[in-house]
């Protein structure tokens, strides 16, 4: 059965089955349309670095970590993932030295033109390494990084641990020995009892009418918008993040919580509906797992949030009835979303279209901290695609972060930046008073109401038309003894 397989003669380390996350990451990344999904790409510009001892750091943490040595087989019965002994870091060094310094005005547009190229060729998964570097040098000694990795590999916490180790190694630091593997967790989750969990969900799930689809509720874009996935950036100040926070804090609730209401908030009222569902990204790192807070790979799970959004609730006590929600499927929170959809009759496309991830992990804030070797870290920008039509992606440093990450063919960016700005304004309404109902809670601002009301007080004439009733009557004057239906 090996030989069918067809991998490299003498480079088989390991080979086992693929985390249920990990199943439904393959299958979009191999039959999805859209180029890019579930490709991860890092930018950031550094100052100061040592190359050659650099790409020494990465080599040194793929020879490390089994995962950064793994591919993928899709095309076999069952899908697989095998290690290979040994794998090289593929780098491409460009030199622009001349190029910045002649046209500083085009740098910008050509290193974004680079980053999409590294992001459309994309990988074959069959052949590791799942990841690349891309090392542009725009000065003397200074040089923009563009890391492209593929999802199946990492989640956004063990980006941040690998980010550490490569900092770490390049000054001087060797890290601890460890004997912790990925497949431990793969092991792990083959040992967990699902009843119980499919009692939850369906109990869970078992009110909801139907499917919350926040792309069905707007106008279909233009054709030529259609194309590939946008992004769009949301930031709030540190004096409004900070409010938030003390808020949250009152009311006993996380900031999570708090951003997970206003966008139920949201949906509710762009689809009309009293109980929507949405996803959200769970850490799914088991705590009775020896080592696995200092594993690499994927343990991030998408599970499904249902809010009941009554209008006379009070937001205070419904933000911890949602809070509390959260709390109770954590004990769920392995389960598996094709397993939850397929219990509650949603094997097809899911109960949501959009999800929620809440990141605790800025990565311009790890890299700004870590610094080694005298290192200048700068314009650090993250970049993630999901196969769901709306991603939105949310961090916590000194401003609250909101990311949205569209596919252009379900949302133009003018109604991605509308529901950006109405989501922030929805955050800090709910934080003025924790004991107004829902239903006071504004979503509209004065402009966008004043608006609506100008289309509300049009007037459209219809000449010398008359109403239905009117046009009856007459037939009964003309033709009283004839039947009417």
């Amino acid at each position: 059965e090996l030989d069918a397989l067809s991998l490299p003669a003498g480079q088989l380390e390991d080979l086992y089955p693929l985390s249920p996350m990990q199943s439904g990451m393959l299958f979009h990344s191999v039959f999805d349309n859209e180029a890019g999904v579930y490709l991860n790409q890092l930018r950031v510009d550094i100052e100061a670095v040592d190359i050659a001892r650099f790409k020494a750091a990465w080599q040194a943490a793929i020879d490390r970590h089994e995962i950064l040595r793994t591919g993928f087989l899709h095309e076999s019965k069952t899908p697989l993932q095998w290690v290979a002994k040994t794998a090289e870091l593929p780098c491409v060094e460009y030199d622009w030295w001349d190029r910045a310094s002649h046209f500083p005005e085009n740098q910008e547009r050509d290193l974004d033109a680079l980053a999409r190229s590294e992001h459309v060729l994309g990988f074959d998964l069959e052949k590791p390494s799942l990841m690349r570097l891309a090392l542009v040098r725009v000065g003397d000694n200074r040089y923009h990084v563009i890391w492209t990795v593929h999802h199946l590999l990492l989640d956004g916490w063990s980006t941040s641990q690998l980010l550490g180790e490569v900092l770490s190694r390049y000054a001087g630091k060797k890290p601890p020995a460890s004997r912790s593997r990925y497949r431990d967790f793969i092991a792990w989750l083959g040992c967990l009892n699902a009843s119980a969990s499919e009692s939850y969900w369906k109990e869970r799930l078992q009110d909801v009418a139907e499917p919350t689809r926040l792309a069905t509720a707007l106008s279909p874009v233009k054709e030529k918008e259609s194309l590939g996935y946008g992004e769009y950036v949301s930031e709030m100040g540190p004096d409004v993040t900070e409010g938030l926070v003390q808020f949250a804090k009152r009311e006993r609730v996380t900031l999570n919580t708090l951003v997970q209401a206003a966008w139920a908030l949201l949906l509710s009222r762009y689809i009309g509906r009293e109980k929507v569902v949405f996803g959200v990204t769970v850490a799914g790192r088991p705590a009775d797992l020896a080592g696995a807070e200092h594993l690499l790979g994927l343990f991030i799970n998408t599970l499904p949030v249902v809010a009941a959004v009554a209008p006379e609730q009070e937001t205070g006590a419904w933000m911890r009835d949602l809070q509390a929600q959260n709390l109770a499927s954590r004990e769920h929170e392995h389960t598996p979303l094709y397993e939850i959809q397929r219990w509650t009759g949603q094997s097809g496309q899911g109960w949501f279209d959009n999800i929620l991830v809440f990141e605790n992990y800025p990565m311009d804030e790890a890299l700004k901290e870590a610094m080694p070797g005298g290192l200048i870290f700068s314009n650090v920008s993250n970049r993630e695609a999901s196969n769901y039509p709306m991603m939105v992606s949310v961090t916590q440093a000194s401003s609250l972060c909101l990311n949205y990450s569209y596919a252009r063919k379900h949302f133009s960016r003018d109604i991605v930046s509308t529901i950006a700005a109405q989501v922030n304004r929805l955050l800090v309404r709910i934080a003025q008073d924790s004991a107004q109902q829902l239903g006071d809670v504004e979503l509209l601002s004065e402009a966008e109401r004043a608006q609506l009301k100008a289309w509300g007080v049009n007037e459209r004439r219809y000449g010398d038309a008359e109403p239905v009733h009117r046009l009856i009557e007459r037939q009964v004057e003309a033709r009283p003894e004839a039947v009417a239906l």
